[in-house]
């Protein structure tokens, strides 16, 4: 299902697309914004080389950067790992990482000094003004990179997707209690967390597929208090684009009551015709649970088929990263 209100707004996607960036865009976009390719706008950066095969490229829609991010401008150790995705600033904690199965994909096979810049710094030099939702896995740094972009939160992004960690991966790594201080205090609100967890390898056959909780992905918006203070930045011909935008990505992550709170105090930013195809896009999505009656015994088959999952999910033993999306549609 397509999270763009069309055809009514196809026009206003179309002159000002979803700018999404991508930090640590090593593998490609996450298949959970497919939904949003039509009308999207990437901006990715890497500083692993192999990301992107030292490309620096710019089409129209998607931005390609090879350049490391962080909290100033300057140089940085940068371990290169085996497997290309868990290469970071900072050293895997093998200590750790050992107690787990598969711990050679963060074997270091090259240690290297890189050039790393802000987001702020390098949306200034591609002359990047619109940012709408900024996506952020680089391996334990992502709290500097957040840091880095404190003037495009404040003044640009609705929301952020981020993966934090509660257990040291990396020596000395911000866990996600520092970057949730960071991202609240700068006006947003968690909504969702995907949880991963790992079992030890000595014990991974034994028990319940859960094992420790080690990382995740974390879903921060900003409520309608926040988006408000976006829009008093804008001019007042791109302040409905932006509320679109806005929509979308509560409906791209599964958040219809947090679009319709928002749109109820911008409607008046659209006309009668438009507000009513908003409204319809909002309350076309009745939740499944709802239109199942209630039935005697209905939370005793919620609690079989809840255990079943449990026993069919694959774990996370084997160390290996998994898709991990916040919300449905």
């Amino acid at each position: 299902m397509s999270i763009f209100i069309e055809p009514d707004f196809t026009s206003d996607y179309k002159r000002c697309p979803l700018a999404l960036v991508d930090v640590g865009a090593s593998g490609g976009l996450e298949s959970n914004w497919a939904a949003a390719t039509e009308h999207l706008r990437v901006i990715a950066f890497d500083a692993d080389e192999r990301a992107f095969g030292g490309a620096k490229t710019d089409d129209g829609r998607r931005i390609v950067l090879n350049v490391g991010l962080h909290n100033q401008k300057g140089s940085l150790v940068f371990y290169q790992t085996r497997k290309e995705r868990v290469s970071s600033i900072f050293r895997p904690n093998r200590d750790f990482l050992n107690r787990f199965n598969c711990p050679e994909r963060f074997d270091v096979l090259e240690t290297k000094t890189i050039s790393v810049d802000t987001l702020d710094n390098q949306l200034r030099e591609h002359e990047i003004a619109n940012v709408d939702f900024i996506k952020v896995d680089t391996q334990g740094s992502e709290l500097f990179v957040l840091q880095g972009a404190i003037e495009i939160l404040r003044s640009k992004a609705f929301g952020v997707e981020v993966e934090v960690e509660f257990a040291e991966m990396y020596e000395n790594q911000p866990l996600f209690a520092d970057v949730d201080k960071f991202l609240r205090a700068i006006g947003f609100q968690l909504l969702d967390l995907k949880l991963c967890h790992m079992k030890r390898a000595a014990g991974k056959q034994w028990g319940y597929r859960k094992g420790q909780l080690i990382y995740g992905d974390a879903l921060y918006l900003k409520d309608f208090r926040g988006l408000g203070m976006i829009l008093q930045g804008l001019p007042e011909t791109e302040q409905g684009g932006k509320v679109l935008r806005a929509l979308s990505i509560c409906f791209l992550y599964g958040y219809f009551d947090f679009a319709l709170e928002i749109f109820e105090h911008e409607q008046h930013l659209f006309d009668d015709k438009q507000s009513a195809a908003i409204l319809n896009r909002i309350k076309s999505t009745r939740s499944l649970s709802s239109r199942i009656p209630m039935f005697r015994g209905r939370q005793r088959l919620a609690n079989v088929l809840a255990r079943l999952s449990e026993v069919v999910k694959p774990t996370k033993a084997s160390g290996t990263t998994s898709q991990k999306h916040l919300g449905n549609l």
